[in-house]
């Protein structure tokens, strides 16, 4: 059983390497409207690039429902308290007494 601080390392180790992937698709040229043009899609070093981020990407998406499924509390709790952390930025100190940071 994986707990919710290990969790969170595997989603990030998987968003980082989405993003990279991410970034070396986007490194391939582009047209003038901004879409990659056929013959780059076709050619053996863009396609394995994109199955490799395919594959990134389904390993996050799934990983991410198995995270909502088994750690949804923890989630909601750990938003919320953002919520409450951003809130005290934006308050004026002589408010920031009366707020508690309560979890939803």
């Amino acid at each position: 059983m994986t707990t919710y601080s290990e969790a969170k390392v595997i989603r990030e180790t998987l968003q980082s390497e989405t993003q990279r992937l991410s970034a070396i698709l986007h490194g391939f040229p582009r047209g003038a409207t901004g879409i990659t043009p056929d013959n780059i899609k076709q050619s053996a070093e863009f396609q394995f690039a994109k199955g490799l981020y395919d594959q990134a990407f389904t390993k996050l998406r799934i990983f991410n429902a198995y995270m909502a499924k088994n750690f949804s509390r923890e989630m909601r709790e750990e938003r919320a308290m953002a919520h409450h952390d951003r809130l005290d930025d934006l308050l004026p100190e002589s408010r920031k007494a009366n707020v508690t940071k309560t979890p939803i």
